[in-house]
């Protein structure tokens, strides 16, 4: 199971931090179109409760609208835009975490008692993934606001790869632009992270009651894809609002060329002077569905990415720890 126990097999911190790494290769590999499609529709700019008073109406509607749509326009290449960082982004991100929780669960073993961090793991796993979701966050961050600006981007493109995406942002406002939406992120990563495994540690503890009752089996792939899955659902569900405040602040000041087929919706945004101006105007201007947006792709996205994310950790610690045994 993810977090430190005494009783299993462990590996190095440099072990843990390649499963990390081989899981974010694999997760946004699968899954990149979703993520796609779910910042599109975020970014989208029209009132959810009322006639549009800014732009057209809604472009994109849906996932498999949106995938179409994309297709369509921008070719099927489209819907992997901003992969190269968003792969660096997964890979980073997939070994800071990874590595860093193992590392806080390791010392809650050590610091309190051993009946406690059992009987209060998914609690422990909470406080240790938070930690671990804000130190991969602050580290990879702005490879993530190069990836939003490079899916954000209709055609024609305004970036043409990502050294030129990085050299024109920094010309923007220099280093600061880089950390756009920062606070909301923290603010998102921190219980949302913490989410992650807390809940699938509780599912895992609930899948091995009911289902499997060898409880010092290997994890299966299917019981991590299920118990991920769920646990990305439900964490979605609650923190789904800030992702949307944080894209918006991410490409705020973004200016979109005016034949970009995106451009007509977002060229009519207000620039928001932080976190709070940005939640007013979305709710002055759109209402406050409009802080779900994209939800159900999100949801998809969310079961798909954290189910799959724990199975290709799982896997790969599993098949790590049987390399040592040889």
């Amino acid at each position: 199971m993810v977090g430190y126990d005494e009783g299993q097999r462990q590996l190095t911190t440099s072990q843990y931090a390649l499963a990390g790494a081989m899981s974010g290769i694999v997760t946004r590999l699968l899954l990149q179109p979703c993520d796609v499609v779910k910042i599109r529709l975020q970014i989208q700019l029209e009132p959810t409760n009322k006639k549009p008073i800014i732009g057209p109406t809604r472009k994109y509607r849906g996932l498999f609208q949106s995938f179409k749509i994309i297709a369509k326009e921008e070719g099927i290449q489209a819907l992997w835009k901003g992969h190269v960082p968003a792969q660096i982004l997964s890979i980073s991100y997939g070994c800071a975490q990874f590595a860093s929780f193992e590392v806080l669960t390791k010392m809650a073993w050590k610091t309190i008692s051993h009946k406690k961090y059992t009987d209060q793991k998914p609690v422990i796993h909470f406080i240790c993934g938070g930690l671990a979701g804000c130190f991969s966050s602050v580290l990879v961050y702005p490879i993530d606001v190069v990836r939003t600006r490079l899916v954000a981007q209709g055609e024609p493109k305004v970036y043409n790869g990502l050294y030129q995406a990085v050299t024109a942002m920094y010309c923007e406002n220099g280093i600061r632009t880089f950390y756009q939406g920062l606070l909301p992120t923290m603010i998102e990563i921190i219980p949302q992270t913490g989410m992650h495994f807390a809940f699938y540690t509780r599912l895992q503890i609930v899948w091995r009651e009911y289902i499997n009752s060898l409880l010092d089996s290997d994890v299966s792939a299917s019981e991590s894809l299920f118990c991920g899955a769920m646990s990305g659902t439900l964490s979605k569900i609650i923190i789904h609002p800030l992702d949307v405040v944080k894209k918006r602040l991410q490409i705020d000041g973004f200016a979109f060329r005016e034949d970009s087929l995106v451009q007509a919706s977002l060229n009519a945004r207000r620039r928001s002077a932080g976190m709070i101006n940005c939640i007013m105007n979305i709710l002055r201007n759109e209402g406050i569905l409009a802080f779900y947006k994209g939800l159900k792709v999100n949801i998809i996205k969310g079961a798909s990415s954290v189910g799959v994310s724990f199975m290709a950790y799982e896997q790969c610690c599993k098949y790590m720890k049987s390399y040592n045994e040889r």
